[in-house]
């Protein structure tokens, strides 16, 4: 449908919905619908969470999709949505896993550093670890700051000194590193497509909650659910939940006005005919 002259009929629609396991949402004129019934749901999947599609229908005719061509600012949206997820979240699972792994009530993360000196000069020599990094990791003054570990330091750190974690923990750990660098590092756009979002969210997500389970806290695994649920709720300009909802009553509502003046077009037309 984002070539002119491509058109649907209602078993194409429905067809693709259950293949694509995607909710669509079409915008009828038919002239027997009233003002709360012009908006029809497909069904793709049963609690579907992702973007749903916009169609239009213009009665006795076809569908036409109502989506602009190109970027669209839920491409961004998305993409922020990632970002949060991976640098927030992801950074803050992985310290405290790092914390789990090597401070005891005899040992500090600092003395537990110190322990492992020649083995972090010997990254440094390799250039698995650079300059700054080792200045975060040994600062010129006082103690470490565990804020300023990032998901590539702390990757680098599980990966080297750490062996007393498990293979799949440390290929999670990995995994997370890698979309860090494929995300930021590589884009071409700051945009995720629904598609790629979908995927990300899901392996993200499950790699974040399965680390922070080891962590030993409850409390903590449910401040991780709630911060992930809030940022999936989020809008890029740190819109509330309910301010979403009022903007988009108030799409509806332009979507309304816009089926009527096409059912008194339609009329009309019928009329002359």
């Amino acid at each position: 449908m984002a070539r002119d002259s491509e058109w649907a009929d209602h078993v194409v629609v429905v067809a693709m919905a259950r293949m694509l396991q995607i909710d669509i949402m079409i915008v009828t004129s038919s002239p027997s619908s009233a003002p709360e019934n012009i908006i029809v749901w497909v069904v793709g999947k049963t609690y579907f969470q992702g973007d749903t599609i916009l169609l239009g229908h213009v009665w006795e005719s076809h569908y036409m999709s109502l989506q602009p061509i190109g970027p669209s600012v839920d491409d961004t949206d998305r993409f922020i949505h990632i970002a949060c997820l991976l640098v927030n979240v992801g950074s803050r699972v992985l310290r405290r896993f790092l914390i789990y792994h090597t401070v005891t009530p005899t040992c500090t993360l600092d003395q537990y550093l110190a322990k492992k000196t020649t083995y972090l000069d010997n990254l440094k020599k390799r250039k698995i670890l650079t300059k700054s990094q080792m200045a975060i990791l040994f600062p010129p003054s006082g103690t470490t700051n565990l804020g300023d570990y990032d998901i590539t330091l702390l990757s680098a750190l599980f990966t080297n000194i750490l062996p007393n974690i498990s293979q799949q923990q440390l290929n999670m750990i990995q995994s997370l590193r890698d979309k860090i660098n494929e995300i930021f590092a590589h884009a071409k756009s700051v945009t995720v497509s629904a598609n790629d979002y979908q995927t990300l969210w899901s392996d993200i997500c499950r790699d974040l909650e399965s680390l922070s389970k080891p962590c030993g806290d409850p409390d903590f695994e449910n401040e991780i659910l709630r911060e992930i649920q809030g940022i999936q709720v989020s809008t890029v300009k740190g819109t509330s939940l309910f301010d979403m909802l009022k903007a988009r009553t108030r799409r509806m509502e332009s979507l309304e006005r816009l089926v009527q003046h096409l059912i008194s077009c339609l009329a009309q037309k019928s009329n002359k005919e």
